[in-house]
């Protein structure tokens, strides 16, 4: 009886692009998914052919995938280009290739894609995953290729990861806020839900509950992702009040560049009516009037950990999923000062 390979795939729980590779007996996935498929195959009478074997250097390739939900994060700016750049230097610094594909999940065709990447047997792929969310990684595990997350994670979804440690970040911005003095604090929290600003709202409140400072409901500002909409949604919020905290902390820099304008807009002085703190340590940050506080991300490091990390995951199977947290510095600049 004939079998197709979407029905396989059915069966087994893996996307009909990894079955496939199995059927043409193209290298790039793991002996199990192998092994499962043939298994399954077997029962329909057919006979399991031998494995590529491949050479070291006929399989160097990294695949780097960068996964867009809406845009609203990962977009072309400097954090996501320095990580890019450190990425590809690490990747032919260890002898590999980079090949780099854009998703965009609201008009591509996710399925075809992934069929067209596992054609070109990649070792590994590196998924940048700031957008993403834990179901939109199985359709990339069922590959049967050695994966790797990076700029998020996600409860019960055992895989490697590389991301920033937004509690160690939080942590040093808000113990920087208590140490001049503030207890009147509110949060520049953006509208778009990705782990990294859940985490940071999280410890945020973790922070606060921990000092005994009360966090009034009031004192969260939710703004949209960019400066502009920020900027805007800050003017309706001010309108609609008549006092500010006195210290702000923003889910990152784009958004607390947008709220300073309209802050100051409003006849604030900023830092001597609000000081204000943002998270990634942009390159505007600094050209900021007044320059902003921020927490530093090491974007190089976090490319260069992830490729190193993939590499010995590809060479080490049987290795366990790790989650690797890169730390981040306080950057204090003109946004802040003590509490008079």
């Amino acid at each position: 009886m004939k079998v197709k390979s979407k029905d396989i795939a059915k069966k087994l729980g893996l996307s009909p692009a990894t079955v496939s590779l199995v059927l043409n007996n193209k290298p790039g996935i793991s002996p199990e998914t192998r092994d499962r498929v043939f298994s399954l195959l077997q029962e329909y009478g057919y006979e399991q052919p031998k494995a590529p074997q491949l050479t070291p250097a006929s399989n160097k390739t990294l695949q780097f995938v960068i996964y867009q939900k809406h845009g609203l994060v990962v977009s072309d700016t400097p954090f996501f280009s320095t990580l890019t750049e450190a990425i590809n230097r690490e990747a032919r610094a260890s002898g590999y290739s980079l090949t780099i594909t854009y998703i965009d999940e609201q008009k591509d065709d996710i399925e075809a894609i992934l069929s067209d990447m596992v054609q070109n047997s990649p070792s590994g792929l590196l998924i940048l995953a700031t957008e993403m969310f834990a179901e939109d990684i199985g359709p990339f595990q069922r590959l049967g290729i050695p994966l790797l997350l990076l700029d998020s994670q996600f409860d019960h979804v055992d895989i490697d990861t590389v991301c920033i440690n937004n509690a160690d970040g939080v942590y040093k911005a808000m113990d920087y806020f208590y140490h001049l003095g503030y207890s009147n604090i509110g949060y520049l929290r953006s509208s778009i839900r990705i782990y990294n600003f859940d985490q940071r709202f999280t410890r945020f409140r973790a922070y606060a509950a921990d000092r005994k400072v009360r966090i009034e409901e009031s004192n969260i500002f939710p703004l949209e992702s960019t400066t502009e909409g920020a900027y805007q949604d800050m003017k309706r919020l001010l309108k609609e009040r008549r006092d500010t905290p006195d210290a702000l902390f923003a889910d990152n820099d784009i958004i607390a560049s947008g709220a300073i304008r309209a802050l100051k807009e409003f006849g604030l002085s900023i830092p001597e009516d609000v000081s204000i703190i943002g998270f990634d340590d942009m390159p505007f940050c600094e050209m900021l009037e007044p320059s902003l506080t921020t927490i530093r991300v090491f974007k190089q490091e976090m490319g260069t950990t992830a490729v190193r990390r993939l590499i010995d995951v590809i060479e080490n199977p049987q290795s366990k999923p790790q989650k690797i947290y890169i730390s981040t510095e306080l950057v204090p600049r003109r946004s802040t000062r003590e509490y008079a």
